[in-house]
């Protein structure tokens, strides 16, 4: 599919398809897709958290913490924004790097079970403490360094996303994208449903990316692509958690 997208925006690119394809909802519908992949990112680092709690494996605070920051970041993006607060560098910015954190938490879990490690913690709530309010911490670290600018912009009105985004959002992909692909060769070993349906939605979540590398204005094709591509990730994310909580709790936390 990344492959096939690459392709389309190479030979065939969005400033030539016709503008009657354009189309752009209204606020607040227009980023209602934010709202569903920001909800659904935060419910399943709610029950990455209870299965750390059970278990004490580090690689689920890992999975939980990158959730976390990725709803998070995604949902005060969205806010920050948008009218009647800031504009759309604010938005870019923030929702960029905390993609690019996410993904940083989740190429750690894949890593860590590369090398089929899991560490153990003696007390699973301090450490899922430190781990989720540090993540809390981070998210606002990352609007104090947009809104100060302390980096430089992401998004230049008039005029478009900036190297720096292309290069953050970039990083992004390929660490969701190396997340996807070991989780799903993890599944093919356990059988696990979990690993299955998680990594689909890392691999949605990064076509979901490299939509935006491609388009060229909102409402057009590969921003709808886009923003199917996350909503798509979110309905993952929420088959994964039921799948996992159909099945026994503890024996698939621990095998994880």
């Amino acid at each position: 599919m990344s492959v096939l997208l690459t392709i389309i925006g190479t030979y065939y690119p969005e400033q030539n398809l016709p503008k009657t394809l354009i189309f752009e909802l209204p606020a607040p519908f227009s980023f209602a897709h934010s709202l569903f992949l920001s909800i659904s990112a935060l419910v399943v680092a709610y029950f990455f958290a209870r299965g750390f709690l059970s278990s004490g494996s580090f690689n689920l605070v890992a999975l939980g913490t990158g959730s976390l920051v990725l709803g998070l970041g995604f949902l005060v993006s969205q806010i920050l924004g948008n009218p009647p607060f800031r504009g759309p560098n604010h938005l870019v910015a923030i929702s960029n790097l905390a993609f690019l954190f996410a993904g940083i938490f989740f190429g750690a879990f894949a890593t860590l079970s590369v090398f089929d490690r899991s560490m153990k913690f003696g007390k699973p709530i301090i450490t899922l403490l430190v781990d989720y309010i540090g993540g809390i911490l981070l998210i606002i670290l990352l609007i104090l360094v947009v809104e100060i600018k302390l980096i430089p912009d992401f998004f230049v009105q008039g005029v478009g996303p900036t190297m720096l985004r292309t290069q953050v959002l970039g990083a992004a992909t390929v660490l969701f994208s190396y997340s996807s692909i070991v989780l799903m060769g993890n599944y093919a070993k356990s059988r696990i449903s979990i690993l299955y349906w998680f990594s689909l939605g890392l691999a949605s979540i990064a076509i979901g990316f490299l939509s935006g590398f491609l388009g060229t204005f909102p409402g057009g094709p590969f921003s709808w692509l886009g923003r199917i591509s996350l909503a798509v990730g979110g309905i993952y994310f929420i088959a994964a958690i039921l799948v996992a909580y159909w099945a026994t709790g503890a024996e698939t936390n621990g095998s994880l």
